[in-house]
């Protein structure tokens, strides 16, 4: 039998510091209410990769207030987490990294693990969105 959920959505800021990827791991735990341990572990781990990346990987933003934009969808069929940052340069490609042992491996788990991902450009070159998806059942 199909366990039918209710649509979780969810968006919230979070300050650009190492706290930051724990914060919305919780975050995400609470929309993954009643999934199997694999698919709630999985997107922790991509939604602790995506928002390290936009805590310690972005450039400029001098004057502002350093923080990032968690968004948060699930329907009974697909998670979606998004991560917002200032920065408006893509990401690296996975697996660009020269030596992926100190770093690089978040978005190679990222293309790995989840069903879909990418980037989108903010408006106004104000940053990018950085996303993955997980189908879901």
């Amino acid at each position: 039998m199909a366990v039918v959920t209710r649509p979780y959505a969810e968006s919230l800021r979070l300050p650009a510091t190492l706290a930051a990827p724990g914060l919305a791991r919780r975050r995400v735990v609470l929309a993954c209410d009643g999934l199997d341990e694999d698919a709630r572990s999985t997107a922790e781990l991509l939604t602790s990769e995506l928002v390290a990346n936009a805590v310690l990987h972005p450039n400029g933003g001098a004057g502002r207030e350093p923080e990032i934009g968690l968004h948060i969808r699930r329907t009974d069929r697909l998670l979606r987490v998004e991560v917002h940052d200032h920065d408006p340069t893509p990401p690296l490609p996975p697996n660009s990294p020269a030596s992926l042992r100190d770093s690089g491996m978040g978005l190679h788990l990222v293309n790995e693990l989840s069903s879909a991902w990418g980037h989108d450009p903010m408006p106004n070159q104000q940053g990018k969105a950085v996303w993955f998806e997980l189908r879901l059942g």
